[in-house]
């Protein structure tokens, strides 16, 4: 998953690194790209086009989705190993993405 805004060589070596430490091939690497990321909003459609059509022209698969949070990328992708970047980790463990059962999680980062 990222916003591949560009696409780079870290994504791919990344991807390819993954791959290789699950024993999968490069190419069943698949990328993910959100239409709203859980902090920024929704993307314009040309904007995700744009990253969409810069991915696919580097020769990867892409995924794209709605699933802004990781719970909901977990669902959407069962049997899926994900790799993130470092920022993206942070994000992850962060408390204020998540909320006790019957709390939104806006509320629950408040009472932090």
């Amino acid at each position: 998953p990222g916003s591949f805004n560009p696409m780079h060589e870290g994504h791919e070596r990344l991807g390819a690194d993954a791959a290789a430490l699950v024993g999968r091939p490069a190419d069943a690497v698949l990328f993910e790209l959100c239409v709203s990321n859980a902090d920024k909003g929704a993307q314009p459609l040309e904007e995700l086009r744009r990253r969409a059509e810069d991915v696919v022209g580097r020769g990867h698969r892409l995924l794209i989705t709605r699933a802004a949070l990781y719970v909901e990328k977990a669902s959407l992708c069962r049997d899926c190993d994900f790799v993130v970047g470092y920022d993206t980790y942070r994000r992850i463990v962060d408390p204020k993405y998540y909320a006790p059962p019957g709390r939104s999680a806006a509320r629950a980062s408040e009472e932090e």
